[in-house]
């Protein structure tokens, strides 16, 4: 569907303009780009973080995110 791949590359894009950290929790945590889906927990043991800092970086790149898809109304 044409529509649905247009999306599925507006997300993309969008998700090149996060961070290195945040493109990294996203990617891993959603299995995006044929990546295998993996915990909060296991992404913040190999950033070397707590899971709690870990969440609060996937939140806001989250809200980051849906901030750029509406600015470009996608939604």
């Amino acid at each position: 569907d044409i529509i649905e791949d247009e999306l599925h590359q507006r997300l993309f894009d969008n998700i090149a303009k996060l961070n290195d950290t945040e493109q990294y929790i996203l990617n891993n945590y959603y299995g995006l780009g044929n990546r295998t889906r993996i915990s909060l927990k296991v992404i913040a043991e190999n950033l070397n973080m707590s899971q709690s800092k870990a969440t609060k970086i996937h939140l806001k790149a989250l809200k980051k995110l849906k901030s750029m898809m509406e600015d470009r109304n996608v939604w």
